[in-house]
């Protein structure tokens, strides 16, 4: 979910970056704001990691370029800066207070990161030095992984057993793959996204907490109330609610499954994104297979857009084409980049996020402009963000928050340039 987009491993952990930032992977909701406060603002903690030594592990991680859309904030990296824009009514725009801006504005930290993901109200980063996770913003489930539930202004570090290569966060609640393979989570569990195999009405966890603990992990997604997870063999794990099918582990499936459950059998998952009720996910062939809730037409499975909209209840291929580099899904609307560099969009588009000239739905993937320079792409509930190679980033649809960057509130139907981005 903006959460959440891709989380492949970072640097050579896995091999090439998944997304096309140079350095980085990209993976990729309100709370009153009483009780928040800056978190510790000497710099030097955020550019360390409790536990084992991490230098050697940490060594590809680079400062580089990225783009998380949130609920309806956006953050960006340039050369490992975090800039963010849109709501920040809970500090998840990481300056300090609780403004919203319309245009890029630093984050209150002199480190850099290797790449970022923005939840609803919270934002984490992977920090180049030790590869330590600092999180910020609002905190009412532990989302932060601080040891309580006061949010934080600025980046604030993550107590965790080593360092990390992968990061996900979701609704409410974030994981992340460490250099020794384990997977943690922290935050919200009423749904189990946490995966600890725990009975309903387990409480949320304010700190980190092993998932499918002996296994080894390569990549984690986080959406609304469920987590999917790619083990290093390339077999797909999922948990979490399942009410439509967004687990993808077929007929008599419970509505939610608490602990990791295998999605089939096969071993050929590359990257993957999770939305408020679906999943989508690339192989390592380029196709693309999407499953859950339809709505909007967001799995591009051709049904006709604002009919009454099916569940899938396994994964369900996307068109035909094996050309697909990367995909970002969220509560309404979907979108990927392929391999020429073109970019495509489908599902809702009331509020012109799919960037296409117009506001009409579309029930399955349908090329954004002509341009075939982009690189990444991530979406929001009612707005997308996409970079191109040139590492400018261009968002469009809901704008009432500022969330697109364009220093105005004014929504837009096609890809406008966000303002004031350093190159």
């Amino acid at each position: 979910m903006n959460r959440r987009i891709l989380t492949a491993a970072l640097g050579g952990a896995l091999g090439a970056t998944a997304c096309g930032f140079e350095g980085s992977a990209l993976v990729r909701v309100a709370i009153g704001d009483a009780g928040e406060r800056a978190g510790p603002p000497a710099d030097a903690a955020l550019n360390s990691t409790t536990g084992a030594d991490a230098t050697e592990a940490a060594t590809d991680l680079v400062a580089g370029y990225a783009i998380s859309a949130g609920q309806s904030s956006t953050c960006a990296l340039r050369l490992g800066q975090v800039f963010c824009w849109g709501a920040g009514t809970q500090g998840q725009l990481g300056t300090g207070d609780t403004s919203s801006r319309s245009a890029p504005s630093p984050a209150q930290t002199t480190a850099t990161f290797a790449t970022i993901e923005v939840g609803d109200v919270h934002a984490c980063a992977i920090a180049t030095a030790a590869a330590g996770i600092s999180c910020w913003g609002g905190d009412a489930y532990g989302q932060l992984g601080v040891g309580d539930l006061t949010g934080r202004l600025v980046p604030s570090l993550v107590a965790l057993p080593g360092a990390a290569r992968a990061l996900a966060t979701g609704y409410e609640f974030t994981c992340a793959v460490l250099f020794d393979d384990s997977l943690w989570c922290w935050g919200q569990n009423d749904e189990g996204q946490l995966g600890q195999g725990d009975q309903a009405g387990a409480p949320s966890a304010s700190v980190p907490l092993p998932t499918g603990a002996g296994a080894k992990w390569g990549a984690v997604a986080a959406g609304q109330g469920h987590t999917c997870g790619i083990q290093a063999s390339g077999a797909l794990w999922c948990w979490g609610r399942n009410s439509d099918g967004e687990l993808g582990i077929g007929p008599g499936a419970p509505i939610q499954v608490r602990a990791p459950t295998r999605v089939g059998s096969e071993e050929s998952w590359a990257s993957l994104d999770l939305g408020q009720d679906a999943t989508c996910a690339v192989k390592d062939d380029g196709t693309l297979w999407c499953w859950g809730a339809d709505t909007f037409g967001k799995l591009g499975t051709a049904v006709e857009a604002g009919a009454a909209p099916p569940s899938f209840i396994v994964p369900t291929q996307v068109g035909s084409d094996a050309d697909w580099v990367e995909v970002s899904v969220d509560v309404f609307h979907t979108c990927g980049v392929k391999q020429g560099g073109t970019l495509w969009c489908w599902g809702r588009n009331a509020e012109g996020q799919l960037g296409v000239g117009d506001i009409t739905d579309r029930a399955t993937p349908t090329q954004v402009g002509s341009a075939s320079d982009w690189s990444s792409v991530s979406v929001g509930r009612f707005h997308t963000c996409a970079a191109k190679t040139d590492h400018t980033v261009w968002c469009t649809g809901e704008n009432v928050a500022g969330q697109l960057g364009t220093s105005d509130n004014a929504r837009r139907n096609t890809l406008t340039a966000v303002a004031a981005l350093p190159p």
